[in-house]
């Protein structure tokens, strides 16, 4: 018996010691490229895993002579750890900084896990305490949110609305139902009771948000700012539903675009000239020297009414939920919750 337990103990001993996180170790704070500072004992948060099937690329235990590399997976998101030191690497010349973490049972429930920082930022698998997405309030502006904000602010019934939320919005009971007019005007009832529930959980100051992507102009060194402007006459929410799957059944579905009325008071991106530096050099592809200016945009704003968009010359063209913008949150990645760039109040 004695003899069993010290071959396990042995076996167990590689495991937890071996595949630990190689390098330096530090507890002296980090600050990442977008300024940002993480301090030994702060908690950091998982965003999503930046592989193929939402596992994590940049946070793993690492692999030991005994152990093979464990990367956490798509279910640690939005999981909490805290950070008990760093490691320091030297790779190619440069200093490659790891934030060491428990795994606690991710993967493993011997080693430490390696958080690659700038790479996990960069692909949104990682957010931290001062992140400008976790401080944000603004409710994002999904298709139901859209169609009930266009009712509200254009006066509508809520009855000439239902069979569009139904099958939108539960297409099983419109599938089920609607071809019975007798039970689907018990739906279409019940439909009109649950948005009117819905709508008054709205309240009339709320802050919403809609994400948008734009590229960055030229570098105004007299500004320290980037070049900044949000050309696109408005966004569209809501898609009108085409073919044969609702023009069969009969409906006329909605199109709800948010046109923003302040837009021209975005001209410039204040961005310290060494973040900036480090910005287009990071974009700058190195064989055909072309860099990539996109950045991704949380918009927040308050709806303040109804307009109507025109072209020059075909005239009117669609009806917008008229916005104010109150700020707007600039990322580097393309999921726009991470790699902060910075937020531009208006």
């Amino acid at each position: 018996m004695i003899r069993k337990f010290l071959l396990v103990f042995m076996v167990l001993i590689p495991l937890s010691t071996i595949a630990q996180v190689s390098g330096t170790k530090s507890l002296e704070p980090y600050y990442t490229k977008s300024g940002l500072k993480i301090e030994v004992g702060d908690t950091i948060i998982l965003g999503i895993g930046s592989n193929y099937d939402k596992k994590f690329k940049h946070v793993y235990v690492p692999a030991g002579l005994v152990s093979n590399k464990y990367v956490f997976p798509k279910t640690s998101s939005y999981k909490r750890f805290p950070v008990k030191f760093f490691k320091k690497q030297n790779i190619g010349g440069q200093i490659m900084t790891y934030a060491v973490i428990p795994s606690k049972s991710e993967v493993s429930s011997f080693n430490n896990a390696a958080v690659e920082i700038e790479l996990a930022l960069k692909s949104g698998e990682l957010l931290l305490k001062g992140s400008q997405f976790l401080s944000g309030k603004g409710k994002f502006m999904d298709a139901k949110t859209a169609l009930l904000q266009y009712i509200i602010i254009s006066g509508s019934e809520l009855s000439a609305f239902a069979r569009e939320y139904s099958y939108r919005f539960d297409n099983d009971t419109f599938e089920k139902y609607h071809q019975d007019e007798f039970e689907f005007v018990d739906i279409l009832e019940k439909t009109v009771n649950k948005m009117s529930d819905e709508i008054s959980e709205f309240k009339k100051d709320n802050v919403f948000r809609t994400n948008a992507t734009i590229k960055f102009g030229k570098y105004a060194f007299e500004k320290e700012a980037f070049e900044f402007s949000f050309d696109a006459e408005s966004v569209t929410v809501l898609k009108k539903a085409y073919g044969a799957g609702a023009l069969s059944k009969g409906l006329k579905t909605h199109e709800v675009n948010i046109a923003f009325n302040n837009k021209s008071e975005i001209k410039y991106f204040p961005l310290n000239k060494v973040i900036a530096r480090d910005f287009i050099k990071e974009r700058k592809n190195k064989y055909s020297g072309k860099v990539d200016r996109t950045v991704y945009l949380r918009i927040n704003y308050i709806l303040t009414g109804l307009i109507v968009e025109r072209k020059k010359k075909y005239g009117v063209v669609k009806k917008c939920l008229e916005a104010k913008i109150k700020s707007v949150e600039v990322y580097g990645n393309k999921n726009g919750y991470s790699d902060d760039l910075g937020v531009l109040k208006l």
